[in-house]
């Protein structure tokens, strides 16, 4: 529990402010909508689910996304401590993944809302991107929510290490997991109508009985051979028929958790991150360059994204006459860098000349809101320093 009264309190003031954000940015979210679907590039395009039913809002869910993104955010040898809360089983698997991977943890989980039970009402998804074509193939769901009042949430599946949860193309969610050698299970179960509860298609298990092993089916998802009819099948069967629901499983076209820094922006947060590319973590030859100098050494930055942006620009400042204590100014295109992906980077080429040099940055943000970064060099020590304009 360390820390979590501190870090929820910050993280209940960042939801009533995302709300009121996404409350002022409501007008031009069709606005965001249409440049996503003109000028997006395709890594960014929206895959319609299973069920056929449209993509919805997850405004209703901002408060308990944003409890996820400050603990992904934190430090990793913290995670196991909230393990034992409701929804949060899997963090103490997940750790693994994150060492594993040698990625941040807001990198590797992502979040889908969508009506998957059809009462109109959307579920939330927390789920894992697929880390491991051997053993991890697939879209890794972790919790299913949903809404049962304003700000409450009811946990309607759990899913960890041994108990693991995907969809179907069918639109189904399945479910496998093991609790030994000779005790394996699988089966599909859909939500009910209000989302609240599973319910079960087929469930199928394996467990030992006076020393044999039996094959197992109900449509209750009772692990119980007491309530469920024996299976004249052997071992090899078994899984072949736990095969056949595998081959059904499909990608669930999550968006990052690392996108709520979006509405966490409001707090302080950015979202771009610009480092000295001599400086940069992770292979820069496959970024597309963008020179905004003449000059014979530019200096050669690295541009990263926090969340989706559009139509972004490099620009210098002009400054015009000063009215009542505040000087007008423009902001001046000198570069269009377009659409960038969240967790996506370009390189820049660009000049600082005298000691109070600066660049800007416009851009769309994923609410269809404009916004502006200033980006200096400090004549101190030549420190990079990004600060929010507008």
């Amino acid at each position: 529990m360390k820390g979590f009264i501190k870090k929820f309190t910050v993280i209940i003031m960042c939801a009533v402010l995302g709300i009121a954000a996404v409350g002022c940015a409501s007008i031009s979210v069709s606005t965001a909508s249409d440049k996503k679907e003109a000028s997006i590039s395709a890594s960014l395009e929206k895959k319609e689910e299973p069920n056929g039913a449209p993509d919805d809002d997850f405004t209703g869910y901002i408060a308990l996304l944003t409890e996820h993104f400050y603990l992904l955010s934190g430090p990793v040898e913290d995670l196991p401590e909230y393990s034992g809360h409701k929804g949060f089983y899997w963090i103490a698997d997940f750790r693994y993944d994150v060492d594993y991977t040698g990625e941040p943890a807001t990198k590797l989980i992502g979040f889908k809302c969508h009506d998957y039970s059809g009462d109109g009402r959307p579920e939330l998804i927390i789920a894992e991107y697929p880390i491991n074509e051997e053993w991890a193939n697939q879209t890794d769901i972790k919790t299913v929510y949903t809404m049962t009042g304003e700000d409450d949430y009811k946990v309607v599946v759990e899913g960890w290490g041994r108990n693991r949860q995907y969809l179907l193309d069918t639109g189904e969610f399945y479910n496998e997991g093991s609790a030994g050698a000779t005790e394996g299970c699988f089966g599909t179960y859909r939500l009910s109508y209000d989302g609240t509860k599973q319910e079960w298609i087929d469930f199928y298990f394996s467990t030992e009985v006076n020393g044999k092993v039996g094959y197992y089916h109900n449509t209750s998802g009772a692990w119980d051979i007491k309530v469920s009819e024996i299976l004249d099948i052997d071992e090899a069967k078994f899984f072949d028929l736990q095969r056949s629901y595998q081959e059904k499983i499909v990608d669930i076209d999550l968006q990052p958790i690392q996108s709520m820094q979006s509405i966490c922006g409001i707090m302080g947060g950015s979202l771009l991150n610009v480092m000295y590319k001599e400086d940069c973590p992770f292979d820069t030859a496959e970024l597309r360059e963008f020179y905004v100098s003449t000059d014979d050494s530019p200096v050669a930055l690295v541009l990263e994204t926090y969340d989706d942006i559009y139509d972004l620009n490099v620009c210098n400042i002009e400054w015009g006459e000063e009215k009542g204590g505040e000087q007008d100014y423009t902001l001046v295109p000198i570069k269009r860098i377009g659409d960038v992906a969240w967790g996506n980077a370009v390189i820049i080429y660009a000049s600082f000349p005298g000691d109070m040099s600066s660049i800007f940055f416009t851009f769309d943000d994923s609410f269809g809101t404009r916004r502006a970064y200033c980006l200096t060099i400090s004549g101190k020590d030549g420190e990079l320093v990004l600060e929010p304009w507008f």
